[in-house]
């Protein structure tokens, strides 16, 4: 399997996390690094030139998966849901529905969003912000409806690669969280991050996802391991718990290993 590095939600629209990863850089430990979402909101994009610039030149390729704060100020979302690979330098990428083939390895980057629970509709309409800052197109904001359909077409997607894939490896890039069995229902927004996809792990080695802001530790999903690497909200110290040096490879055969010890 290739070795990636990986993390996400790095937030670099708020100060207190521009400012810790311009004085912490990452540890480089691969030649690849994959960004899960939430680098920064669309509108901040001119404020963030010098992490692309660090990025090109401290790694042969760069792919960042848009997540919902990705999204933020867009004015088409319907584009990015038929497959998006943007050259922001020649070897960072901004990416969502698309793969690429390393080696012996196929990569799968999908936002994947989730599935909105109807019976929270209304507080769901009040208090995610995705729904005032995202449009669907143009003339059409993002909906209730829409958003379900978001996760829908990324779940298409998903399936019809996977199936098709002839790779000998496959990982897969989530922005949303893939199951709902980590953690219980706490609170009406409990759908806004994660639903229950558990179906499209079947022939994936590796899963990471993000969004959750809570990294839980590592498990397995029959033979498909999903992981998290999250840096979070500086201020609210969601970051106590990522880890600077995570590739595809160190979790994944560390885990492997305590899986054949037991």
């Amino acid at each position: 399997m290739e070795n990636i590095q990986f993390i996400s939600d790095l937030h670099l629209d708020e100060p207190f996390c521009s400012e810790y990863f311009q004085s912490h850089p990452i540890d480089v430990m691969a030649k690849y690094l994959v960004i899960g979402g939430d680098l920064c909101d669309h509108d901040s994009l001119n404020n963030v030139q010098w992490f692309f610039d660090w990025c090109s030149l401290n790694y042969e390729q760069t792919y960042i998966l848009y997540g919902n704060h990705d999204c933020f100020g867009i004015t088409n979302l319907e584009q990015l849901l038929n497959g998006w690979n943007e050259n922001i330098r020649s070897n960072v990428h901004y990416v969502n529905n698309s793969s690429i083939l390393i080696n012996s390895t196929e990569i799968f980057f999908t936002t994947l969003w989730s599935e909105l629970d109807i019976n929270d509709k209304q507080y769901l309409l009040n208090k995610a912000v995705d729904f005032d800052k995202i449009k669907y197109n143009t003339s059409t904001p993002l909906s209730f409806e829409l958003y379900n359909h978001a996760h829908t077409i990324c779940r298409n997607w998903l399936k019809e690669k996977i199936h098709n894939s002839k790779a000998q490896h496959k990982i897969v890039f989530s922005h949303h969280c893939p199951t709902t069995s980590l953690s219980p229902k706490k609170d009406s927004l409990f759908s806004l991050f994660r639903s229950n996809d558990e179906d499209l792990m079947k022939g994936v080695n590796l899963w990471v996802y993000g969004h959750t802001h809570f990294n839980t530790p590592p498990k397995w999903f029959e033979e498909t391991l999903l992981v998290s690497n999250q840096f979070g909200h500086f201020k609210e110290k969601d970051h106590t718990d990522w880890g600077p040096q995570q590739t595809t490879n160190s979790v994944y055969q560390k885990e492997f290993k305590s899986l054949y010890k037991e």
